[in-house]
């Protein structure tokens, strides 16, 4: 290990620490005032302030060479990580007898006490960990936009200001100038008023724009300068070999800006604070899927797999390199997609998806499902929900069906027990669902039959996946009701211990994981089903009529089964042992 790799990753702690230290409390005794952390300096209405500049070229210079102009900063240190590049070399002529440095802790550590404030022009995401040492220094800063790389970044670099009692302002120079005090002077005279929406965007390119969008993949390792210290200007970025195109900020063409988007660039689905990358830029699918992207570093530190959110708005040629990725790492390594429809027949991007075509998806969230479960509860024949269920098992590669998230409740749909117990929402707003809760007989029944879908769902082929809430029968129409916090002063406890019981039959049980699925009766209020394994057959008889029914079972025994219950039936294959009843009265 080089010096200069310890160097980085002592940094990376000590910004860590710094991160964790602004957003806790500070605790002081009168043992520990007198060892305070260092204060700002007031400096007074006729005296100048000793500024240190991070970041002297390009947009750095500029606003080193702005504040020189003022007259009111004394320019006391420059730090670059290019010393000897040619967009620096203008602000060190024109300072040539300050302090020069390229690296900003041993700026601060060698003239801590000689600088008042700090002003940062450095790329976006070295600006968290400078701007978080100065304000732990006492140290005032002026952040060229963007003031971080996150939110949560900008968050804790507003709580280090206030706990450090300096000044961190953020460069917009836009609001600074004649347009803006002009719009403002038209809308306090009443000339501009009743404004709902303003819309910003530039018609022209700007420096920012212009950047190559067809790189076929990461710029290729190229020698570094000998001026330049790479390992402080990657920062807190992974290691990449140098390219000049790193330096200059390639990797903006990722994303999609123009005046036709709101906000000035592509969201998801219009979310300002989602905007969309180009999945087929190559630099992006290689930042995401090459040797040391995105799933590799998660997968390698322990991670099982990845689900691929709304997987129909993804490429399949980025699926595939995704899975590629994935099984890179470990063949046992897992890959799941939402997708809402059979998979197997899903049209979208102008063709049919190739999901499960061996190259994609390994499995799926099986939606189809959750639809048929909860229809035959609520009423539908049970035929009709047996061949959709089969529908789904006869087009899907058996490592896909055995792998399928089975479920009856999520975020994006109404919860199970309103979806079973209350009446659709048919397009009606958010005041309406909000006050919608059944109670009495309508809940009583619901969860009977909610107690029945998840019977079916436990014992289909797949992996059942049990959405929080649904246990002590919570409810909710969509987002945002299906999503409230968890009701811990529930005193619904039924449900729970049959889940308990579903739960541990699955497991012990080895024909639920991978055993045929075999129909023997789908007629009604009736649905009648095996899963046959290697070792062990079970059965399981689903009731939703109002009376008793007994049921004759593929050994030529019979079972009873209650009015709006199950009875699952586990035997050993090749013999004909005592039966293991499982029965809900």
């Amino acid at each position: 290990m080089d010096s200069n790799e310890f160097s980085r990753r002592e940094f990376l702690k000590r910004v860590l620490a710094l991160s964790a230290a602004a957003a806790l409390p500070t605790i002081l005794t009168k043992n520990t005032l007198s060892a305070a952390r260092p204060k700002p300096r007031i400096v007074g209405p006729n005296e100048r302030v000793n500024l240190a500049v991070c970041g002297i070229g390009n947009r750095g210079g500029e606003i080193l060479r702005e504040f020189a102009k003022t007259g009111e900063a004394n320019i006391v240190a420059l730090c670059d990580v290019d010393m000897g590049a040619p967009h620096t070399e203008q602000s060190l002529k024109q300072f040539p007898n300050v302090p020069r440095f390229q690296d900003f802790r041993q700026m601060f550590d060698k003239m801590g006490d000689q600088i008042d404030a700090v002003s940062v022009g450095v790329p976006d995401f070295s600006h968290f960990p400078i701007c978080m040492l100065a304000m732990s220094l006492g140290k005032h800063v002026y952040t060229e936009k963007p003031m971080a790389r996150t939110f949560y970044e900008v968050e804790l670099m507003m709580k280090a200001a206030k706990k450090y009692k300096v000044v961190n302002q953020m460069g917009n120079q836009g609001h600074s100038e004649g347009n803006y005090f002009q719009f403002k002077a038209w809308k306090d005279a009443g000339i501009i008023k009743d404004v709902t929406a303003i819309t910003a965007h530039m018609n022209a390119p700007r420096r920012w724009h212009g950047w190559d969008t067809n790189i076929k993949s990461f710029p290729p390792g190229q020698p570094v300068p000998q001026t330049l210290d790479w390992n402080t200007w990657l920062m807190t970025a992974r290691f990449h070999d140098y390219n000049k195109d790193y330096v200059n900020g390639q990797w903006r063409c990722w994303y999609d800006f123009g005046p036709q988007y709101k906000g000035g660039y592509r969201s998801w689905w219009g979310f300002e604070t989602l905007p969309e990358v180009n999945e087929e830029t190559p630099s992006f699918v290689e930042f995401i899927t090459g040797e040391g992207g995105v799933i590799d570093t998660w997968l390698r530190r322990g991670a099982a797999g990845f689900r691929l959110d709304v997987a129909d708005e993804l490429p399949d040629a980025f699926i595939e390199k995704i899975r590629t990725a994935v099984k890179r790492v470990s063949p046992e390594k897992f890959l799941l997609g939402e997708v809402w429809e059979d998979a197997t027949t899903k049209f979208g991007f102008d063709h049919r998806r190739t999901y499960l075509l061996g190259k994609g998806l390994d499995s799926v969230m099986n939606y189809p499902f959750k639809n048929s479960v909860l229809d035959f509860v609520k009423g539908k024949p049970a035929q009709q929900a047996a061949n959709e269920i089969l529908s789904i098992c006869e087009h899907y590669p058996a490592p896909a069906i055995n792998t399928a998230l089975n479920f009856l409740s999520t975020h994006d749909t109404e919860r199970a027990l309103t979806v079973i117990a209350d009446e659709p929402a048919n397009g009606r707003g958010r005041e309406w669902q909000s006050g919608r809760s059944v109670t009495g007989e309508a809940y009583e029944e619901g969860m009977l039959r909610l107690r029945m879908a998840y019977a079916i769902i436990y014992t289909l082929p797949g992996v059942p996946c049990l959405y929080y809430g649904d246990e002590i029968g919570m409810q909710g129409y969509r987002d945002p009701f299906n999503r409230a916090f968890f009701c811990w002063d529930s005193h619904e406890e039924r449900l729970r211990p049959v889940l308990a019981q579903l739960a541990q039959l699955r497991h012990s049980c080895e024909a639920f994981r991978t055993g045929e699925l075999r129909v023997l009766r789908a007629e009604d209020g009736i649905l009648h089903y095996q899963r046959i394994g290697k070792t062990e057959t079970a059965e399981i008889i689903v009731n939703r009529s109002e009376h008793i029914i007994v049921e004759p079972l593929a050994s030529g025994k019979h079972t009873e089964v209650n009015p709006m219950g199950f009875t699952i039936v586990v035997e050993e294959n090749g013999h004909n042992p005592n039966h293991s009843y499982y029965d809900i009265q």
